[in-house]
């Protein structure tokens, strides 16, 4: 069940970011993934492959869990520092404070 092409999505995560604002976009996009695929083929039957998987890496300005409006807290998995890679799709949720926060460096 290979796919021909993996885009790599950041998803810009912040203290005050709405979870929903980044959650369903995320879910939405990473359903037709290899692992969303296989994961769910007893209860989706078969699923058509879209020919590419989209994964996520949430980031932030450091490993601390990041606080939303409301919801648990989440744990980022890198930071803007550590990244090595080129990302296909930059995800910057809303929020109260969303492009303040994220460029404020």
């Amino acid at each position: 069940m290979a796919t021909s092409k993996v885009y790599e999505m950041a998803v810009c995560l912040y203290n005050g970011v709405t979870m929903l604002d980044y959650q369903g976009p995320v879910e939405n996009l990473c359903f037709w993934s290899d692992q969303a695929r296989e994961m769910n083929k007893n209860t989706c039957g078969k699923m058509t492959d879209p020919g590419c998987t989209i994964k996520p890496t949430y980031l932030a300005h450091t490993m601390d869990p990041v606080h939303p409006t409301a919801g648990p807290a989440v744990v980022p998995t890198g930071t803007y520092d550590d990244v090595k890679k080129q990302f296909d799709i930059i995800m910057i949720p809303g929020g109260k404070v969303a492009v303040f926060t994220v460029f404020a460096f």
